[in-house]
């Protein structure tokens, strides 16, 4: 495929040539995407590794799959366990989850005989404190899109030049993003998946987030969903009833990042 070949393109290109072959850390998320995509132009040696367990949503499986497949690179899943770091679900609880999808990453670099693991990490992410991006400091991970000083925007840009069909997507946290105040487990976790999979089925919402209280679920989407969401308020209250909330609420603000 012929690329625009946009100055931001050749400047990123230029610096994982430098790195590359790389092993990419893959969500399916537009950033890892335009990381995954320029890894393989870089040279085909580079593998995407995406890392699945009980907070991964099998929708987010499916997208790092079909983006894989769409790119041509190598893709590997790997499998693991909740660790009782992450179950904790405290404040480093994302430090913790990074830490070890960082071991699993150089495992496989290992295996590959490749030096470089990279992620999409971009400028946008120090608007604010994220232990994720500490440990991937800590652990010398390449983010090229972060050293060159590209936000959100610059991203989608790339990203639609260089064809994938994520360009637009929502970003999407983990499913353990949205246990509040309690510990994770996995009957936690799949049952926020399936509320949300309802309700975004239901509402045609592009942004769905089922925060869960235990006994309670608040619903967030994008404000322009609010008003349909609540005229279909009764199938929703029943639904997640079945799933374990006693109480259904939805959050007249709208989705905001960490709710």
């Amino acid at each position: 495929m012929l690329y625009r070949r946009s100055e931001n393109f050749d400047r990123l290109l230029s610096a994982v040539k430098e790195k590359a072959p790389l092993v990419v850390a893959l969500s399916g998320g537009v950033d890892s995407s335009v990381v995954a995509k320029v890894a393989f132009l870089a040279s085909k040696k580079s593998i995407a590794v995406t890392v699945v367990d009980p907070t991964v949503s099998k929708k987010e499986v499916r997208a790092a799959r079909e983006i894989a497949r769409r790119i041509g690179i190598k893709h590997r899943l790997v499998r693991r366990k909740l660790s009782s770091e992450i179950k904790r679900n405290n404040a480093l609880r994302c430090y913790y989850c990074k830490k070890g999808i960082i071991k699993i990453l150089k495992k496989v670099a290992k295996e590959e005989g490749v030096k470089t693991i990279a992620d999409g990490s971009n400028k946008d992410d120090l608007a604010d404190f994220r232990m994720g991006l500490k440990a991937c400091r800590e652990e010398g991970v390449y983010s090229p899109l972060l050293e060159l000083g590209f936000g959100k925007k610059e991203v989608r840009e790339l990203a639609r030049e260089m064809g994938l069909p994520n360009y637009e997507k929502p970003s999407e946290a983990c499913l353990s993003s949205r246990v509040m105040k309690q510990r994770i487990n996995k009957r936690i976790l799949k049952r926020i998946e399936k509320a949300e999979q309802f309700v975004r089925e239901l509402s045609g919402a592009s942004v769905v987030r089922v925060r869960d209280y235990g006994e309670t679920a608040r619903i967030e989407v994008d404000k322009p969903h609010i008003a349909s969401l609540i005229k279909k308020a009764e199938r929703i209250n029943k639904e997640l009833n079945k799933l374990g909330y006693r109480y259904v609420t939805v959050d007249l603000g709208g989705y905001r990042v960490g709710g």
